[in-house]
């Protein structure tokens, strides 16, 4: 501390923006008054001369706290706003303790007062004027004393220059606040210490007892306050016996009882800043020091019944926790395979109701239940005990079902319409989902278990599809909070084919080849089991009647199914063919997969007989390969193979398109071209490799 002059000035002040209490902030616009209590004026301490020694009192107007001046170099400020609470300049248990206790008398006598007022000084080291502390002996160079040392305080020797130790005023010694002094010290020095409370619980739980502690060391004759609470709640405040206890009876026939003991106690003192360089009051507080203890009730009793909202999901394996009223966590229990979570005794006084159960895990297929049911409080019976019923929804996995084909381009682009029924296998459990546009339903919740989805409708142009069958789903445990897609694939028909062949002129089986005027066959098809909004495409091509050797003589049709069933007609240009039977073989493609065919020897339908013309011989006509003669490369176009889509668009007439395959090798044998045979040959085979069913479209009609 620096050095101060401590100086006491006896007047009235007035400070605006602090009011007083022991433990709270100042309050802005109060109304502080400062004044002088009680003392001693021209007191000399220790050789020290000051004014005056002594207590203050400072008053708002509401509460009254005593004070005492720790430092000062000024007189006290008589002005507006001198005084406002600050922050601590000085910390000492003694200095908290001397306040507290006069606070306590009520009235302070002059003697007591100039005692305090020089133990305040001591515990706030405050200095003379000139610099040493005013606890000091200016007749040993200003070597520091204290109460007890090097002289006790209540055993002094006469105040005198050779000895200017002690409290006196002109013309008197004050032995008798000189005693006073050491007799506070050596109290405060007890208050200063640690304050404890202990409760204690007699046996028979008739009586309690509370004892009052200070470092350990009983404390006689404090006021102390008891509480006991039960189905009613009682106080008694009595003092403390030389032991530092005070007993209370308690009620009988309790259910558990809180005893709750209180003493007052020094709190840290609180600070007073003047106007001016230095003045500054402390004012004391007090603390509340508490013991507890408690009767024990007797303990509850609670078990969890857990249910699964689905019967096929068991109820074993579900953890709970009970909660208190603050929320901590009394107990955990976890249930059986009856579904039963057995809590251990639950302490009602250490933890008392209303109590919470919640669940932090639910058994394997199950969702944790949010709800987390509340009792007041517990059975007492362990045959009867409380029950808390907490229901789990099913965990779920989410699924959908896409509509395919096992054929592309077959049908609308738009696959809305297909109902499927999702059916569980062990409790029959269903639910059913439509497909939009896109061909696929919407997210179906389902829990656990094992699953056949079946169709169980399906839009009208899908009549001929194929249903291939109900898919069997397992939602297993790892399926759970995930996402399911299931593809239900049905298969494309193959076309019923049902055909009759004729002249293209008057429509019988029997044509005449006339140069003068075109041969062709016109094979009408029947077609049926057709995907509606589906392009199909329709071969015809004439082979032996015998062999079933392909004579080159090829025609296609194209065309878009309305309905289920069709009839076309293929004409095949037969220009050239020798005389003889000839059959029309039939296939139907949808883009470049064969679907059908039709390729029966002897069904008459199908075949047409080619007559010579009238008085017309017959030539043989033999190919012989040894020609090395080759037409131009430009005399026949193969198309390279196709990379589009497998949707075709629509091609040119029929009588347009070029052969492929064997239907060129026809061509160049009736051009007699061996050469050319050969070539064309190698092109069919590299281009008949099969996409559907071992066949594929001709290469020159991709």
């Amino acid at each position: 501390m620096r050095p101060r002059s401590i100086v006491l000035s006896f007047v009235t002040l007035v400070v605006v923006g602090v009011a007083i209490h022991p433990s709270a902030p100042p309050v802005e616009a109060a109304t502080v008054t400062a004044s002088y209590e009680s003392g001693r004026r021209g007191v000399i301490i220790n050789g020290y001369g000051t004014t005056a020694m002594g207590t203050f009192r400072l008053d708002d107007g509401s509460e009254s706290l005593l004070a005492l001046c720790i430092e000062a170099d000024v007189a006290h400020s008589t002005g507006p706003e001198a005084y406002r609470s600050v922050g601590p300049m000085v910390t000492s248990p003694n200095l908290d303790a001397l306040l507290w206790w006069l606070d306590q008398l009520g009235h302070v006598d002059d003697d007591t007062a100039v005692a305090a007022s020089a133990l305040a000084w001591y515990y706030a080291g405050a200095r003379r004027s000139n610099g040493p502390p005013v606890w000091a002996d200016g007749s040993r160079s200003f070597a520091p004393i204290t109460p007890e040392a090097p002289e006790p305080w209540d055993a002094l020797a006469p105040f005198s220059l050779s000895h200017p130790v002690g409290l006196i005023v002109p013309g008197t010694h004050l032995d008798a606040v000189e005693r006073r002094v050491a007799e506070l010290h050596r109290m405060v020095t007890t208050l200063s210490g640690t304050w404890t409370v202990e409760v204690v619980v007699a046996p028979d739980e008739r009586t309690a007892s509370a004892r009052l502690l200070v470092d350990g060391l009983p404390l006689a004759d404090r006021p102390l306050t008891i509480v006991v609470t039960g189905a009613t709640e009682t106080e008694q405040t009595g003092r403390t016996d030389a032991t530092g206890t005070f007993v209370v009876d308690l009620p009988p026939d309790h259910d558990g009882l809180r005893i709750r003991a209180s003493v007052s106690a020094p709190g840290p003192h609180r600070e007073w800043d003047g106007d001016g360089p230095v003045q500054r009051l402390a004012t004391p507080t007090s603390v509340e020091v508490t013991g507890e203890a408690v009767v024990a009730p007797p303990p509850g009793h609670v078990v969890v019944r857990k249910q699964s909202a689905d019967p096929t999901i068991g109820v074993e394996g579900a953890t709970f926790q009970l909660r208190d009223a603050t929320g901590d966590v009394v107990a955990a229990a976890t249930s059986d395979t009856d579904g039963i979570a057995t809590f251990p005794p639950v302490d009602r006084a250490a933890h008392p109701g209303p109590y919470t159960v919640v669940e932090t895990a639910a058994p394997a297929g199950l969702v944790v239940s949010a709800d987390a049911p509340t009792v007041d409080d517990l059975s007492t019976d362990p045959d009867a005990p409380t029950v808390v019923t907490i229901t789990n929804e099913p965990a779920t996995a989410s699924l959908s079902i896409r509509k395919a084909l096992d054929l592309d381009g077959v049908g609308p682009d738009d696959r809305s319409g297909f109902e499927f029924e999702i059916r569980r296998r062990t409790d029959g459990w269903r639910r059913t989902a439509t497909t939009g546009a896109d061909g696929s339903t919407g997210p179906i919740a389902v829990p656990l278990g094992t699953y056949d989805i079946c169709e169980v409708t399906v839009p009208a142009w899908a009549a001929a599809l194929l249903d291939t069958g109900c898919r069997e789903v397992d939602v297993g445990l790892d399926a759970l909070d995930t996402d399911l897609a299931i593809e239900y694939v049905n298969a494309v028909p193959e076309p019923t084919i049902d055909t009759r062949a004729g002249d293209a002129l008057d429509g019988d089986q029997t044509l005449t080849q006339d140069h003068g005027s075109p041969s062709q066959v016109v094979d009408r098809v029947e077609l049926g089991r057709l995907v509606p909004h589906t392009t199909y495409r329709v071969r015809g091509e004439l082979v032996d009647a015998v062999e079933g050797t392909p004579l080159g003589a090829v025609g296609w049709v194209e065309f878009v199914a309305v309905d289920a069933s069709a009839v076309v007609e293929v004409v095949i240009d037969a220009e050239g063919l020798a005389p003889g039977r000839v059959v029309v073989v039939e296939e139907v493609y949808v883009g470049d997969t064969l679907l059908a065919r039709h390729d029966d020897l002897a069904d008459a339908d199908q075949t047409v007989t080619f007559e010579p013309p009238p008085d017309t011989t017959v030539a043989t006509t033999t190919t012989t390969t040894t020609s090395t003669t080759v037409p131009p490369a430009t005399t026949t176009t193969v198309a390279p193979p196709s990379t589009t889509s497998p949707t075709v668009p629509t091609p040119p007439p029929p009588s347009t398109l070029p052969p492929t395959g064997t239907d060129a090798v026809a061509a160049a044998l009736r051009l007699g071209d061996v050469g050319f045979v050969l070539g064309v040959a190698l092109l069919a085979i590299s281009g008949l490799v099969p996409a559907r069913r071992g066949a594929q479209r001709d290469e020159a009609e991709r």
